[in-house]
């Protein structure tokens, strides 16, 4: 069976900053659709476990790269299962340049859902160990991620095109909302080469959200961002990110 999965892409100008550089969201959303490949051709896509009345939920990434992707450049995703746990099974990616070489990788972390309750369920009920691989490719990808402590604060407002198949919003809008409230300056001179997501409730269309980030300088010139989503009221948190931020 084949385990490793490859997916190639090209950069386009509207998956781009002003800077050329691919946008954070749209980077997940290749790994998205890799991971949707991969799981279809070993038997466990979203088509195929619905008709279990079941579906998968991103619950945490860890993306490491060494530089954000170009403008027109060719940027393949490879991806493959490697854990399979009671509650939740991690899959883990390669992202290569257009010569090959690696530009960065990540590890996530998917539940497998029950569709007419949204109740968590073991992931080995369709994903079968001969498909997994033994090693990811970051050693303890996941930490625990502080609360922002609301330096800055915005309202968002969950729009009909946010929300993807599984009726909710898309994993790769999140991480827009945090990264996109980033303060101008760090985005136009700094590259987020460090993130850890945690996806923690649902956001549903037309949800009016709170959008709380903090800012601080590392010792080795690096700033760290933490992001907070929660609902209006601030009683349910939605989403946590941690991202160091490199300067050009």
């Amino acid at each position: 069976m084949k385990t490793v999965e490859s997916l190639t892409f090209e950069v386009r100008t509207y998956e781009c900053d002003p800077l050329d550089r691919l946008k954070p969201p749209v980077l997940l959303n290749y790994l998205q659709e890799a991971a949707d490949t991969s799981a279809r051709n070993l038997g466990f896509g979203v088509e195929q476990v619905q008709t279990q009345s079941l579906t998968w939920f991103m619950s945490r990434y860890r993306i490491v790269m060494t530089r954000l992707p170009r403008l027109r450049e060719r940027v393949t995703v490879e991806t493959w299962p490697c854990v399979s746990r009671p509650l939740r099974a991690q899959r883990d990616f390669r992202i290569l340049g257009g010569e090959g070489e690696e530009l960065g990788v990540a590890s996530s972390v998917w539940i497998l859902v029950s569709l007419p309750d949204r109740r968590i369920v073991d992931p080995g009920i369709v994903v079968t160990g001969d498909c997994l691989a033994e090693a990811g490719v970051l050693e303890n990808p996941f930490g625990t991620i502080p609360a922002a402590t609301g330096e800055l604060q915005r309202q968002e407002q969950c729009r009909f095109h946010d929300i993807d198949r599984n009726r909710h919003v898309n994993n790769g809008v999140y991480l827009s909302f945090a990264t996109g409230h980033a303060p101008k300056e760090l985005l136009k001179h700094f590259e987020p080469l460090d993130m850890e997501l945690v996806y923690l409730a649902e956001m549903k269309a037309d949800e009016a959200i709170r959008n709380l980030c903090s800012v601080k300088e590392l010792p080795d010139g690096r700033l760290e961002t933490l992001h907070l989503l929660t609902d209006a009221t601030g009683a349910t948190e939605c989403f946590r990110q941690r991202t160091l931020w490199s300067k050009v």
